[in-house]
């Protein structure tokens, strides 16, 4: 892996506060005055307990909710004074997400769902499953390029939405807990394709995980303590 202190800033988190409103009204804090900085091919963890706000800095890193205070900038695009449709298109380009649950489209195909970010991004249907097919390649999983979620295993469904979160070549990779729902065999095929998705098209690899195995495996470790980000 590259050393983080000779390769570009990525992305840039400043000062993130987000509150959110509990049952009865009264404001509820999840994080205070977070900052963070990924560096291209910099392999990233943060662990924290359960509830401890770990989720909720990816979204807010990744653009899929907001900060109360703060700023985010992904490579030289300030995304907080952005509109939600530029931030949309920005995301498409430069920022590749993997969740627990693989969130593949039920009615497409592993080649389909492969394909789908990169005709949004503008590439043609055939462009799109050519650049798809060369990923299924791979990870192995060419001989299920027509097989529908429901069809596939636990393992190959999280493998798929891995080369789905790649298509694009993302400069972010952005994966929460990707491994939660595996067995152990399974988790760690995944963990090194990560690693393997990452050196390749030399992103920031960031994982949120409480396996402290995973962790240890990542150059940059932080722990998500008492609504604080702090480098472990």
């Amino acid at each position: 892996m590259a050393n983080a202190s000779e390769s570009e800033i990525v992305l840039t988190a400043n000062g993130l506060w987000k509150t959110y409103a509990s049952q009865n009204g009264e404001p509820l804090s999840i994080l205070e005055n977070v900052s963070i900085s990924l560096h291209k091919t910099s392999v990233t963890a943060i662990m924290g307990s359960s509830g401890s706000g770990k989720s909720t800095l990816l979204h807010l890193l990744g653009a899929l909710d907001k900060p109360n205070q703060g700023t985010i900038q992904w490579d030289t695009h300030d995304i907080s004074s952005l509109s939600s449709s530029a931030i949309s298109r920005l995301r498409n380009q430069h920022v590749g997400f993997v969740f627990q649950f693989h969130h593949l489209l039920a009615e497409f195909n592993a080649l389909e769902n492969i394909a789908l970010p990169a005709m949004i991004s503008g590439l043609s249907k055939k462009e799109a499953e050519e650049e798809a097919y060369t990923l299924l390649t791979r990870i192995g999983l060419q001989n299920r390029s027509s097989h529908r979620p429901t069809q596939l295993s636990g393992g190959e469904r999280q493998r798929i939405a891995v080369a789905r979160a790649m298509i694009n070549k993302p400069k972010i990779l952005l994966a929460d807990e990707p491994t939660g729902n595996l067995d152990e065999i399974n988790s760690h095929r995944l963990l090194e394709l990560l690693l393997e998705l990452d050196q390749l098209h030399s992103c920031a690899l960031l994982i949120v995980t409480h396996d402290a195995s995973i962790a240890n495996r990542c150059e940059v470790k932080y722990e998500l303590r008492e609504k604080k980000l702090i480098q472990v």
